[in-house]
């Protein structure tokens, strides 16, 4: 895993390497294309990376569907391996995450003065599942 260290001039990205202050693996990208690489002094960790694949996709799904916390992390984290959950986050600082991934990405909702004003988002048609929640609109 790597953190962006700097954006050069020559429009390239120089990034390193997240696990420990010694460690001198660096890569250097460009528009996501690989140009080069160092070495680890360490070995890789499975289980972290892991965690990080599933937080990041719960973040992704908490902006893409309209469901409780609780059931995201549940869904997200099924059929993970056994080394993964200890390098979790804990399920309040998780449950914040998705409340601030949703809370960034979605437009306020209007507040119709009428009838004909009202309009359903997409995200509330259908349940969680994907089915049909809404099957006719009067509007």
């Amino acid at each position: 895993m790597y953190r962006i260290d700097r954006a050069n001039a020559d429009e390239t990205t120089t990034s390193r390497c997240c696990k420990n202050f010694d460690c001198r693996g660096m890569m250097k990208t460009l528009n996501d294309d690989l140009l080069s690489s160092s070495e680890h002094n360490h070995a890789p960790d499975p289980a972290k990376n892991e965690a990080a694949k599933v937080v990041s996709a719960i973040r992704k799904r908490a902006v893409k569907r309209v469901e409780k916390p609780r059931q995201a992390l549940q869904q997200t984290r099924a059929g993970i391996s056994m080394e993964a959950p200890p390098h979790f986050p804990a399920y309040v600082a998780s449950q914040r995450a998705i409340e601030r991934q949703r809370k960034r990405n979605q437009l306020p909702y209007p507040n119709p003065q009428n009838v004909a004003e009202i309009t359903i988002p997409e995200p509330l048609k259908t349940t969680t599942i994907g089915v049909n929640f809404v099957f006719w609109d009067a509007v």
